[in-house]
């Protein structure tokens, strides 16, 4: 089900089909690429206040857990290699700072390679972790014009990372007291990211009995995603400018950008892997971990096929949205299948 689908009722609560509401209300595609009236907007803002006070803190078993955030210095940040590029980053932050963003966040990170400096200019984007404050989360006002910010911010983002196709990972301050098992690992964030904010703790309230991996859910559901689109003979899933992609692909059809993010998700199965096995990991560590755990050379070498595509972008891309033929060859005839089998092994292996 895409997230938008889930605003066609109230889920009264319910954290985590809450934070997957919060998450599409405020995500590129829905503000950049949802062409929705003031009235829906408004409906959806009103939606998301309702179920934001219907929850309730969660008995379940928590371990705090927390690290101190790292402020981003500018000045290192610029000091080293590809300053050009480092400054657009540099100006998506002030669209943020500009508009006086810490009224509305607890917390602004950015994560990722952008902030572990191993980014792949033309592939990396623009990965971010924010935490709202709940009085903002009680406000449609505040809410609705939070969006108009973001609106200004991923447009900025598009002219560094042209591929761009999510926005801010979000959590309200209930979401840090009952930290469901499947959000993003807390691995991910200590000594890997930077804070556009003076530091202070980040703290969560982490659930230690699992009822249910969010990670393993990911993977089902995009397993079945693909299994249907092996069937329809197209992919229903991150749909640009209602242009899906075709399975198998086509030469110099224009829909690089929906590929593009499904190359993607298989750099994600690593992590989504060991976190629902549970050994949380960062994304830059995850991939030796998965290959020591998987011990499958055929698994293992189709995901290093696309390590190798994300630091080999520039031989494939060729600065528009069509499908190459190189970029096709490479990936093979049978890609999707692949990709259908390579998932279904690793939840085997969950299981």
């Amino acid at each position: 089900m895409h997230y938008r689908d889930l605003f066609s009722k109230i889920h009264y609560g319910n954290q985590e089909i809450f934070n997957k509401k919060l998450n599409w209300y405020f995500d590129i595609k829905n503000i950049l690429y949802q062409k929705q009236s003031k009235e829906k907007v408004i409906i959806d803002t009103n939606q998301l206040i309702e179920e934001y006070s219907s929850l309730t803190n969660l008995k379940e078993k928590k371990k705090k857990t927390f690290f101190k955030t790292k402020k981003i210095s500018f000045k290192n940040y610029l000091n080293n290699k590809d300053l050009k590029f480092k400054k657009k980053i540099l100006n998506s932050i002030n669209c943020l700072t500009k508009k006086k963003i810490q009224k509305y966040f607890n917390h602004f990170l950015i994560q990722g390679s952008l902030a572990t400096n191993d980014y792949e200019k033309n592939w990396s984007d623009f990965d971010s972790v924010g935490v709202i404050k709940d009085v903002i989360m009680q406000n449609p006002k505040q809410l609705i014009r939070l969006r108009k910010i973001l609106k200004i911010f991923y447009n900025s983002v598009l002219k560094f990372s042209k591929f761009q196709h999510h926005g801010i990972i979000l959590f309200s301050e209930h979401d840090l007291k009952n930290f469901l098992p499947g959000y993003l690992p807390i691995e991910a964030l200590r000594g890997k990211s930077l804070s556009i904010f003076e530091p202070s703790i980040f703290s969560v309230n982490k659930i230690l009995k699992k009822k249910k991996s969010l990670s393993k859910e990911i993977l089902i559901g995009r397993k079945n995603y693909i299994k249907k689109g092996i069937k329809n003979k197209c992919y229903d899933h991150h749909i640009f400018n209602n242009k899906k992609l075709s399975i198998p692909l086509k030469e110099n059809e224009k829909t690089l950008k929906q590929l593009f993010v499904h190359i993607g998700f298989m750099l994600n199965i690593p992590i989504l892997f060991l976190d629902a096995k549970g050994k949380s990991s960062h994304k830059k560590d995850s991939f030796k971990k998965f290959y020591l755990t998987i011990k499958n050379e055929e698994i293992i070498n189709f995901i290093k096929k696309h390590e190798y595509l994300r630091s080999n972008w520039s031989n494939f891309y060729k600065n528009n949205i069509s499908l190459n033929k190189k970029l096709i060859k490479y990936l093979g005839k049978n890609y999707f299948s692949n990709c259908l089998k390579t998932i279904n092994y690793c939840l085997k292996k969950i299981n």
